[in-house]
Parts: C-alpha cells; structure tokens; sequence
C-alpha cells in the first residue's frame, strides 16, 4: 500500500460510502486498499451492481452494500462509438438514477463522504464527494470523438469537490490518459494494488486472467483456452473472472480453473507465475507493476484506454502486447518464448 495513503489515517470516526464501477473488477478491485486504510475507524458501506458488487460482499461479507442500476455497457462491436451509440441512452439513464440514490442514502445513512469510483452520477450534495479516477483525457483515433467524450466526462467530474488520481504524480502508469483540464482540487494518492508479493516458488508456467464486459471476455476466453489446450507440456492456472462458484477441474490436467478468486487467492497464484496473460486494464497493470510480473496484455477490443496502456506497456522490458484479432497460435507461442526467455 503506498505511503501517499497515509493522509487517510486522518480520517476517523466517519460514514464513508465507497462506490466503484462494475466496469470487470478492476475498479472493485482497487477499491481495496482505500477500504481496508478506512474501514478500520470510520463506517465504511459499499454500492456498486453486478460482478463487482457479487466479489465485494464475497470480500467484505460484514460490510453493508447497496445495489446501484447497471450502465449496462456492452462491446458488441470493435468500434467503441458504436457501443455508445447503442447504450449511451441506457447509461446516461443509470447515471441520473445513482445521483438521486445517492441522495438518498446520504441522508438515510447520515454519510459525511462518497469516493466514487468513475461513477459519474454517484455524488450527493449532502457531503463531500471525491471522485476516483485515472482516465480523465480519452486517447483515440479520431480527435473529435476523443474531444467530445473528455469535454462530456468532465463536466460530470467537475460537480464533484475533489479529484483522487491512482497513480504517482509523475503519472507514472497513466500517462496522457491523467492529463486533464478540470477545475476542481487533485491528489495523486498512488498506485492501488491489493497485491503483495512473496518468494513462492513457481508452479505455473503462465496464469491466464480474464475480466472485463461481455462478450469480449467470452471471445478472449474460448481462444486462450484453446490456445492453452497445445501448451501440454506447461502447467496453466486459467482464472476466468465469471462468478463465485468454487474451484472447478478442466478435463485437461495441466489447466488448472478458477471461476473467480479473492484477493489472498489471486495472489498466491500470480507469485506462483512466471508470466500472467491478461487484458490491459489499469489495475490490472497496477497490480502486476506491484509484483514485478511479466505479461502478455491483450487489449480490449475498441476500448481505446486499454489499447493505448497495451501500447504504452508494451515499450518497456516486462510486457508484450497482442491484439486480440492477431491472437493466435505462432504469436502467442512467440510472445511467450520471448517474454519467459529474457523477462522473468
């Protein structure tokens, strides 16, 4: 946990309520350090919807948590435009109904501070609001669509009283994506990461992680499997991030799955990892920054946030970006003689 967490020590005694997308788990996720930093002398409550909300009361099952409506986002296409276009409608609706609940609960709970993790709607004006995010500038193709979805964005951030980046001031992970220009108080509060490492000894030749929306985690996940199915020579952990069922088996003996971790779990097995295989979400990167773990990153399709970390990570000596159209056999056996030759 990073030192520049410190300032919330001086927090105690208060209601906070902590409300992270459900974008995959990576903003569940990184929600973890400021809760375990807080919880311990302030009321610390959780609102959130789906998969992260289902991981969260898993997590923290003595906490109180409160359902939000879904922005309901799909990556139906390769064209993130198109994706807007299709459930822009239904997401600007989720984002007016969080706003009056979180009225609501502001005044039911008696909460002196909502941290809200990219949730854009999620403030009320009956206490301090902070909003918690790191992509505050969108990097794509088209300047124009980048232009109009940072000027639409910030006039949401911008109700809030106060802006927490994760990342180091020297954006350090981020890069353009922190750049911004609003007009409200900031704190780079560090890199977020649950993660830990240790000396385990390495069991898995690669561990494949898979989040994120629908269906491109499905897709991501039928062509790693079949990738993985060659490697018999290799011990795999593949950790699929669907839900909370327990372990399962593959008939495979050398696939070892996981329908979904907590954190001490995920952890033992990325230390237990020569090289993790994942989508290149921030926290994602942030926790195998943390760990010091090679990667393959295989980006999102059409989510410009990602491709642009993929390609920014991808210059450095511990990561190796694929797309997901050129995922197949000779790449990814490429990518990952190189990446366990000289990156481990």
């Amino acid at each position: 946990m990073s030192d520049l967490l410190s300032f919330l020590d001086k927090t105690t005694d208060q209601t906070i309520l902590i409300a992270p997308l459900n974008w995959g788990l990576g903003h569940a996720a990184r929600c973890v350090p400021l809760i375990e930093r807080l919880k311990g002398h302030n009321r610390v409550m959780i609102a959130t919807d789906g998969i992260a909300l289902d991981w969260l009361q898993n997590e923290y099952n003595g906490l109180s948590f409160f359902r939000l409506p879904s922005y309901g986002v799909r990556y139906d296409h390769q064209w993130m435009w198109m994706n807007m276009v299709r459930y822009g409608p239904r997401m600007l609706q989720a984002i007016r109904q969080e706003q009056k609940i979180a009225d609501d609960l502001a005044h039911q709970k008696k909460v002196d501070l909502i941290i809200s993790d990219h949730r854009l709607g999620f403030r009320s004006k009956l206490c301090r609001n902070v909003f918690l995010g790191h992509q505050l500038t969108f990097q794509h193709n088209n300047v124009i669509l980048a232009s109009c979805s940072t000027y639409i964005q910030s006039k949401y951030i911008n109700r809030f009283d106060e802006l927490w980046i994760p990342d180091e001031s020297n954006k350090l992970l981020s890069g353009k994506l922190s750049e911004h220009d609003l007009n409200i108080p900031e704190r780079h509060i560090g890199l977020l990461s649950r993660m830990s490492g240790s000396d385990d000894n390495k069991i898995y030749d690669f561990s494949v992680i898979l989040s994120g929306p629908e269906p491109q985690r499905t897709r991501l996940e039928k062509k790693l499997t079949n990738l993985a199915g060659s490697y018999q020579n290799h011990q795999i952990a593949l950790i699929r991030g669907s839900d909370l069922k327990s372990v399962s088996t593959d008939h495979r003996k050398h696939i070892h799955v996981y329908d979904l971790l907590n954190t001490s779990g995920l952890n033992a097995i990325l230390n237990q990892s020569h090289v993790a295989v994942c989508r290149s979400g921030y926290s994602s990167i942030m926790d195998l920054h943390k760990l010091g773990l090679p990667a393959i990153l295989v980006p999102t399709p059409g989510q410009s946030e990602q491709e642009y970390l993929a390609r920014r990570m991808d210059k450095t000596d511990k990561f190796i970006m694929i797309s997901q159209s050129e995922l197949k056999a000779e790449t990814f056996d490429s990518a990952l003689k190189e990446i366990l030759r000289t990156r481990k």
